[in-house]
């Protein structure tokens, strides 16, 4: 888990430069184009250290794709507050319900807006783009199963923004980049051997 510092990540108080980013094609989301997407992978010009708060998190396996009803959770260091306020220095998270692909761009699928039992909006909000959304396995593992692209609950203005005819939350759907996501991985001296 890491935060964009303007071209740099930050984790565990070390800062990373990216050396670049990465994007299977049409990476503009399309009600008319069927194949876009909002999905890049950031590649750092150094490897990771892993700690204790820097940990690989696995993919989902090929057919695993529908989630809808399933409870997730999602993280981020995005603003949690109404109107603007600078982005958490914590990292923050919520559980949600992921609920089902949008029709329109089925390589996105969205996750319930709807308000905690306080009275707040459980959704990702400004600064909180690109973070991930992962699932709990029977085994207790977590698996990436989405990345924020937007829409839902939008904290600056306190309301609910509606994009590709729904008022929920938008992912881009870890399973429509599987291949993709293996390639860059595989091209990549310092990655895990998938």
């Amino acid at each position: 888990v890491a935060k964009s510092l303007r071209g740099k990540i930050a984790t565990d108080g070390e800062v990373y430069a990216v050396k670049k980013f990465l994007f299977p094609p049409d990476p503009t989301p399309d009600e008319n184009n069927p194949e876009s997407h909002d999905f890049a992978i950031i590649v750092l010009d150094q490897p990771l250290e892993l700690s204790e708060n820097v940990m690989p998190i696995c993919l989902p396996k090929r057919g695993d794709e529908d989630f809808e009803g399933d409870k997730a959770i999602a993280a981020g260091w995005g603003d949690y507050r109404r109107n603007n306020h600078p982005n958490s220095k914590e990292l923050r998270h919520v559980e949600l319900t992921v609920s089902k692909t949008l029709r329109t761009v089925p390589k996105l699928f969205t996750t319930i807006t709807e308000k905690s039992d306080d009275g707040e909006w459980k959704d990702p909000c400004s600064g909180d783009s690109g973070g991930p959304l992962m699932k709990r396995t029977q085994d207790d593992r977590m698996v990436l199963i989405g990345t924020v692209y937007g829409g839902g609950y939008n904290c600056d203005k306190d309301k609910i923004t509606e994009g590709f005819g729904d008022k929920n939350q938008k992912w881009n759907k870890i399973t429509a980049h599987l291949k993709f996501i293996k390639n860059v991985l595989r091209s990549d001296d310092c990655a895990f051997d998938y």
